[in-house]
């Protein structure tokens, strides 16, 4: 009886911390609030990589700085991104909700769909700032607006 006890305390304990860690989580992916604040793909001019997982993107009057779940690697060979954003309110945005994602088109078609953590608008000055930050190792090239797919709903 008491071994039954200890196992079911030690049980949900481990329920407790496991569910204050997504809880944790999901504040680190606060999503952009108005929707109009939020990346509209249709504006996409081009993009940045300045990290292993994250980019900065160029959307005509906004610009973004994307920060992704992990690495994604079909980045540096993309000649476009598509963005896919989860939300029907958002009329077509991304705004750093869980499930959206980016999706590096290359020569041979999509590559695997990297997952965003967070979207974040920044200014002009933040902008320029961010990359020149990057070192040279992530000086991946920048995608031209021609390159840019991503058409709300769309697909590439």
């Amino acid at each position: 009886m008491m071994s039954a006890r200890i196992l079911l305390t030690t049980f949900l304990g481990l329920a407790l911390v496991g569910s204050l860690a997504a809880l944790a989580d999901e504040g680190e992916r606060t999503p952009l609030r108005p929707f109009a604040a939020c990346m509209d793909p249709s504006q996409v001019r081009g993009w940045s990589r300045i990290g292993e997982d994250q980019l900065l993107v160029d959307a005509g009057h906004r610009r973004y700085h994307v920060m992704l779940e992990r690495q994604c690697a079909d980045l540096d060979f993309a000649t476009g991104l598509h963005f896919e954003g989860v939300l029907a309110d958002a009329g077509g945005r991304v705004c750093g909700d869980p499930g959206d994602r980016l999706v590096p088109l290359t020569t041979t078609g999509k590559a695997t769909p990297c997952p965003i953590v967070r979207i974040v608008p920044v200014n002009k000055s933040e902008y320029r700032s961010l990359l020149e930050g990057r070192t040279a190792s992530d000086r991946a090239p920048v995608g031209a607006a021609a390159d840019m797919i991503g058409k709300p709903g769309g697909q590439p």
